[in-house]
């Protein structure tokens, strides 16, 4: 841990200031325990772990910084890569994402999935016409979502709806059934999103996703009050996400509740 890590330099600084004072046997042993402290230093597989924890707590910053302190020490390692490009994405930050998508291939990654995440960096971007190029024929989950999110985001809503569904019948995720009910809620379509929300309350529960479309889907009700539940659930369990907080305060100005 951090706290371990500032200890281990404390005592290594502490030993050091001493060594002059002391004779070659004292100095031998000194520098036996500066090894064993140093041994304290975070691994990578303990950075791996730990970005693992914070993107399942949605804290995409924190399991970067983890992350890139691993990748300091193994920078070709495949598994970390792979989650530096997906915590990129989800940051938005495609710039960055393309460079670490290109090390993740260069490291032996999963050619679909690297076909799908520079499709995903496409829509970042601005492009979704290239991304529909690059993913129209993937029938994956996957694949699915973002030809039809490239499908929305071309204005072809009806082919977007077919492509989602085909998805749900096949292989749904929730991933999937999350950007499929955002479209729905874009619609104010509260009978589709309601149909979708129950089933990302089967599938994942105790999901952000989950715990976000029921909470928007209420506010489109105007269901105020289990409205706001949901988004106060969603604030606590995921105090990294400002999403929660701000779309409370927005039905709160809607309802005019702000003055």
């Amino acid at each position: 841990s951090f706290a371990e890590r500032g200890l281990a330099f404390i005592e290594i600084s502490a030993l050091a200031a001493m060594v002059k004072a002391m004779n070659r046997q004292r100095l031998a042993a000194i520098l036996l325990l500066a090894s064993v402290l140093g041994g304290c230093a975070t691994t990578p597989d303990e950075h791996l772990a730990s970005a693992k924890a914070h993107l399942a707590a949605h804290d995409y910053s924190a399991a970067r910084t983890e992350l890139v302190a691993g990748l300091h020490d193994q920078p070709s390692d495949k598994a970390m890569l792979q989650l530096f490009a997906h915590t990129l994405l989800r940051l938005n930050d495609g710039e960055g994402a393309g460079i670490a998508i290109d090390r993740y291939a260069a490291a032996g990654g999963s050619a679909a999935e690297v076909n799908q995440m520079r499709a995903e960096v496409q829509l970042i971007k601005g492009d979704p016409q290239a991304a529909w190029g690059m993913i129209e024929t993937d029938q994956s989950s996957e694949g699915l979502r973002l030809g039809a999110q490239a499908l929305t985001a071309l204005g072809q809503t009806r082919e977007s709806i077919t492509r989602f569904e085909q998805g749900l019948t096949q292989v749904p995720s929730v991933p999937l059934i999350t950007a499929y009910a955002r479209l729905r809620l874009s619609a104010n379509d509260a009978e589709g999103a309601g149909r979708l929300s129950a089933m990302l309350s089967q599938l994942a529960p105790n999901s952000y996703e989950a715990m976000m479309i029921a909470a928007d889907l209420a506010a489109i009700e105007a269901r105020i009050g289990p409205a706001l539940a949901g988004f106060a659930r969603a604030a606590k369990a995921f105090p990294s996400r400002p999403e929660p907080l701000l779309a409370a305060a927005d039905v709160l100005e809607r309802t005019g509740q702000t003055k």
